[in-house]
């Protein structure tokens, strides 16, 4: 029972922090790259206040992760979507959700 609790504890540490690191962002889509699995997006006034450092215009790309592949595929340039995203370790951010509209 004790390794069983020991368990689950290591994995609320580990996962809470996951949680946490999400963030959200709105705009408009500047393309959808299929072959790399890319999104570049184009800031709206104050639609991107959790990207440190971002301002009304600026263009962030975002990795689509296979999951959101057809929902992302089939947005339209130009359309407004909201997206969630995480940082990666490496730089940049992945998608963990997708929505059209702002």
């Amino acid at each position: 029972l004790t390794w069983m609790i020991t368990l689950l504890v290591a994995g609320a540490v580990w996962f809470l922090p996951t949680i946490a690191s999400a963030a959200e962002a709105s705009g408009k889509v500047v393309w959808v790259d299929t072959k790399n699995a890319a999104l570049l997006l184009v800031c709206t006034k104050g639609g991107c206040k959790e990207i440190p450092k971002s301002k009304t215009g600026a263009m962030y790309t975002f990795i689509i992760p296979g999951k959101l592949k057809d929902a992302v595929h089939a947005l339209k340039e130009g359309e407004p979507v909201k997206v969630m995203f995480e940082d990666r370790d490496g730089g940049g951010y992945t998608l963990t959700n997708v929505k059209q509209g702002l």
